[in-house]
């Protein structure tokens, strides 16, 4: 993986983003060490750092001779696409997939095809309250309560 510079140049070497994708790279899962999920989740973290520190432990097992499920290999290839491109993981999600599909309140959306109404009314007005000029949480919000009508 010569694309990650931050990345342990001995086991870079030997994975690729064939095996990040598809869970067969043998990086450790770093939600899986110990004190990870109560003390470390919630801190926040530079790209960089969080790669060093948290997905470059030894290898669990040669790339591409097991299957292991591993956020560790999802968070390279965002540091990855990241490196490549020149610009934060988020604002490629935004410009390459969210914006061109007008997915603006997906969770939303997902609550209402599921039937959870309330659910649905929570998570349209959280995203109204962190951006006051989507559109589309109003128009869904009005729909869901019948102000407005």
């Amino acid at each position: 993986m010569s694309e990650l510079s931050c990345f342990r140049s001995d086991i870079g070497s030997q994975i690729s983003v064939h095996h990040l994708l598809t869970h067969t790279s043998g990086l450790p899962n770093y939600t899986a060490l110990p004190g990870f999920m109560g003390d470390v989740s919630r801190t926040p973290f530079e790209v960089e750092e969080f790669v060093t520190t948290y997905c470059s432990g030894d290898l669990e097992f040669e790339p591409g001779s097991n299957f292991r499920y591993s956020n560790s290999g999802y968070f390279v290839l965002g540091a990855i696409i990241e490196q490549v491109a020149g610009k934060s993981y988020e604002q490629q999600l935004t410009t390459r997939i969210l914006e061109p599909l007008e997915m603006r309140d997906s969770l939303g959306e997902a609550y209402m095809t599921a039937g959870e109404t309330e659910l649905a009314i929570q998570n349209y007005a959280k995203s109204l309250e962190l951006n006051p000029e989507n559109t589309n949480a109003v128009r869904q919000l009005m729909r869901l309560t019948g102000v407005g009508e």
